[in-house]
């Protein structure tokens, strides 16, 4: 199964029938409901490549310490490191 398919497919399956309900047509590729493994390797190229895009943009501490105090729920711990990452967000978009 080509890349673009596979991808197509999964979309398909899990979003096809609200896609139905709006009015689109259908993309002609089945869909394709994805094994336990393959969910797995799903999440975690995701979350890898969420982290990747973090750590390109803010580097690899603000990021780290934010994820912390949010799981460690020490808001006040994450302050300084959002504001650096706001300010390179907003600096990025300009």
């Amino acid at each position: 199964m080509e890349l673009y398919q596979r991808e197509t497919g999964l979309v398909d399956a899990k979003i096809g029938p609200m896609l139905d309900a709006a009015g689109y047509s259908p993309s002609g590729v089945a869909p394709h409901h994805p094994s336990g493994a393959e969910k797995v390797a799903l999440e975690l190229g995701n979350k890898y490549a969420i982290w990747a895009e973090r750590i390109r943009h803010y580097g690899l501490m603000d990021p780290v310490i934010v994820t912390l105090a949010h799981r460690l729920r020490l808001p006040r711990l994450s302050v300084g490191a959002q504001r650096r990452m706001d300010e390179k967000t907003i600096k990025r978009l300009k």
